[in-house]
């Protein structure tokens, strides 16, 4: 019976080992130029990760101690440092690890699930079919891009959320929207384009759900926003 026990342990510490190497590989691959082969690994590590994280105990646990012992911007948030300890406690009287990585302001797996839903509904009332959306800067990194800042550090942080969808860029150049970037993207969407847009209810319930400001930019593609500085996640609406 011990036996057995240390053999599933030690299988687990081969998927958490696995899972770090991959997540070391796709830091420096998203730091390298953005080449279809590049896109390609990128990709097929990230689907290989999501698959590790279903079958690890250890990954959300070991990311809790981490953040706990290295992140001096969890540390020195109290009511972070708060949740994580609790969430430890959680863990370890037997609760479900959490497989899904979620942005930063999530407490639980199941609150970043009703947010993508909350999206996935809200896109598909507006009509909109062919929305990838993605998530941006600070909810992905944990810190503030100019002032460097933890998130929720100061004050509440805002939801960043980038849109790539066809009919949303057609819809805004018939509109003769003033684009950015040599014409890659929006700047962020003030009033009355997103009403323009029939986005204007989704961008309310996001902001009542999460208690945060949620704002939306438009990009001609996934690479121009890769092309910009900061860290992004593509959120996924394919919802189980």
């Amino acid at each position: 019976m011990a036996g057995s026990a240390l053999n599933r342990y030690s299988d687990q510490l081969r998927i958490l080992s696995n899972i770090k190497a991959n997540e070391v590989l796709l830091a420096a691959l998203k730091l390298a130029n953005p080449s279809g082969d590049n896109r390609r690994s990128i990709a097929h590590l990230e689907a290989e990760n999501r698959e590790l994280k279903s079958w690890s105990t250890l990954y959300e646990p070991f990311q809790l101690w981490f953040a706990l012992k290295y992140r001096p911007e969890i540390r020195n948030n109290e009511r972070i440092t708060r949740e994580a300890e609790y969430r430890m406690m959680e863990l370890g009287r037997g609760a479900q690890p959490v497989y899904e990585w979620t942005p930063y302001g999530f407490r639980t797996a199941q609150n970043y699930t009703g947010f993508r839903q909350s999206i996935r509904d809200g896109l598909r009332d507006a009509g909109y079919k062919d929305v990838h959306v993605f998530i941006r800067r600070s909810a992905v990194t944990g810190r503030t891009f100019k002032q460097n800042s933890p998130f929720d550090g100061a004050k509440p942080s805002d939801y960043d959320l980038a849109l790539v969808s066809p009919s949303m860029w057609r819809r805004l150049n018939d509109l003769a929207t003033p684009m950015r970037n040599n014409r890659t993207r929006t700047g962020e969407l003030e009033d009355d384009l997103v009403k323009a847009l029939g986005i204007d209810s989704l961008q309310r319930s996001l902001g009542a759900q999460t208690g945060r400001k949620v704002t939306f930019m438009i990009y001609r593609s996934e690479q121009d926003i890769a092309n910009r500085p900061g860290e992004y996640v593509r959120i996924e609406l394919r919802i189980k």
